[in-house]
C-alpha cells in the first residue's frame, strides 16, 4: 500500500471515529412513555398541612412501576381544576409552581410524596393539584383539588399586664407587642385567685375589641362551630380550659390553657393557639 492511500484512510477513520464521538455527545433526550398503558393511574389522597405562610402538601402516588420524571405542583388563588370537569382536568392557563419535573423520591416503593409550598401569603385562599410526569414530558389526570388556608399558630406565654415584657400579643404579627399597643389582640391578669385573658379594648377604647367564648376542643387542630351570643370582653380560665377570641373584623383564634407559673407580677400563663387571618373562616 502506498504511503498516500494510508494516509487517506487514516484520515478517513479519524473523521468517522470524531462524527461518532459529536453524536455520542449530543443532548440525550428521554424516551417517551406509553401512558395508555398507565390509564387510570394518577395521584391521590392530596392533603395540606398548613403553617404560617407555608403549606406541606402530601399525597398517593399511585406509580407502580410507571417510568417517571416527577411530579407537577399546581397551586394558585384560583381553582385549580376546571370547574365545568366531572374527570378531573387542570383549569385552563394554569402552569405548575415547579421549574421542571419535582422529582420527589424515585423509588417507586414509595407509596406517598411530600412538598413544601413556601412564601405563601396567611388568610389568602389557595388551591392545589398535582400530576405525575411520565419521561418524555406527558402528565397524567391531576388529583383530587384541595383548598387551603395558610395561617400561624404556636404556644406563647403572657405576663401579667404592665409587666414590662410579653404583657399583649398580636396574632396577625405572630409576636409580642405591649399590651397598650394598638396591634395587641390579647393580655392577662390575675385577680385575687382568679386568672383572666381580657381583650385590650378594656384598658382603652382605642385599643382592639375581642370577643370571648367557651370552647370544649382537646387539641389545636380540633374543628369548631361557628360561636352563638355576642361573647364577653374576659374569660376566666384554669389549666386545660378551650376558649374562642374573635376579632372585630371576624378573625377568630383557638386558644388552650397549657399552664401558668410564677406568682404575683411574675406570674404567668403558657397558651397554645391557632389563628386564622381570613374573616369568618372557620374551617383550621
Amino acid at each position: 500500500m502506498s504511503l498516500y492511500r494510508f494516509r487517506i484512510k487514516r484520515i478517513i477513520v479519524v473523521l468517522m471515529t470524531t462524527v461518532f464521538v459529536i453524536c455520542s455527545c449530543g443532548p440525550s433526550r428521554q424516551p417517551a412513555v406509553d401512558i395508555s398503558k398507565y390509564e387510570g393511574i394518577f395521584p391521590t389522597e392530596l392533603t395540606a398541612e398548613v403553617r404560617h405562610e407555608q403549606s406541606k402538601l402530601r399525597w398517593r402516588t399511585n406509580r407502580g412501576n410507571a417510568p417517571i420524571m416527577g411530579y407537577n405542583l399546581y397551586l394558585s388563588e384560583n381553582k385549580a381544576l376546571d370547574s365545568g370537569s366531572t374527570s378531573g382536568t387542570l383549569a385552563e392557563g394554569i402552569s405548575p409552581v415547579n421549574t421542571g419535573a419535582y422529582p420527589g423520591d424515585k423509588d417507586p416503593s414509595t407509596d406517598y410524596e411530600t412538598f413544601l409550598a413556601a412564601d405563601l401569603i396567611d388568610g389568602v385562599t389557595y388551591y392545589a393539584a398535582v400530576t405525575i410526569v411520565y419521561l418524555g414530558g406527558d402528565e397524567s389526570p391531576p388529583s383530587n383539588m384541595i383548598e387551603f388556608v395558610c395561617h400561624p399558630s404556636g404556644e406563647f406565654s403572657l405576663k401579667q399586664r404592665y409587666s414590662g415584657e410579653r404583657d399583649g400579643y398580636s396574632f396577625s404579627r405572630a409576636d409580642y407587642v405591649a399590651s397598650d399597643d394598638l396591634e395587641n389582640h390579647i393580655y392577662y391578669v390575675q385577680i385575687g385567685e382568679d386568672d383572666y385573658l381580657l381583650s385590650p379594648s378594656r384598658l382603652d377604647d382605642i385599643l382592639k375589641s375581642v370577643k370571648f367564648y367557651p370552647l370544649r376542643i382537646k387539641t389545636i387542630e380540633d374543628r369548631f362551630e361557628p360561636p352563638t351570643g355576642p361573647g364577653a370582653n374576659k374569660i376566666k380560665i384554669h389549666k386545660g380550659d378551650g376558649c374562642l377570641l374573635r376579632t372585630k373584623a371576624g378573625q377568630y383564634a383557638k386558644i388552650i390553657v397549657k399552664n401558668f407559673s410564677g406568682s404575683g407580677n411574675e406570674r404567668e400563663v403558657s397558651l397554645e393557639y391557632s389563628f386564622m387571618p381570613a374573616p369568618g373562616y372557620t374551617d383550621f
